[in-house]
């Protein structure tokens, strides 16, 4: 993906299911550090304002209580349920030991681009990201 100067991102060519890949840029309403289930993707809106998605490795079929749209952490995974009732998992990148809440996620706004802006989250005793950027 190219980023011009001084603009947001431009998407590149499209992912594979599971590749997370930039959405655009919602309306004006939305807010930084939304995270949501639509379809089979999970979204997330990082601290510019840019969304992005991604189709998360499937994992079974949830219990028959299972809600669509649930949105949780499980040992070192993103767990969430999609609008098919298929349980999924998002990417995840260690980032080693890092002091904090365990089950603590946030939207890390400390990168220098929007592409580096991704959801982290602990779990145990380290430090996870869920999006890798461009």
């Amino acid at each position: 993906m190219a980023v011009p100067v001084g603009g947001p991102p431009v998407p590149g060519p499209p992912p594979t299911p599971t590749q997370p890949h930039l959405v655009g840029t919602p309306s004006p309403a939305a807010t930084p550090g939304s995270l949501w289930v639509e379809g089979s993707e999970l979204h997330f809106i990082n601290a510019s304002g840019v969304e992005y998605a991604e189709t998360g490795a499937s994992v079974g079929t949830p219990s028959p209580t299972a809600t669509a749209g649930s949105i949780w952490l499980e040992g070192d995974f993103i767990h969430y349920i999609d609008a098919s009732n298929v349980e999924r998992t998002a990417s995840k990148t260690s980032m080693g030991a890092s002091p904090g809440t365990e089950g603590s996620m946030w939207i890390e706004s400390s990168a220098p681009t929007p592409a580096g802006q991704q959801a982290q989250y602990i779990s145990g005793t380290t430090r996870y990201k869920w999006w890798n950027g461009f």
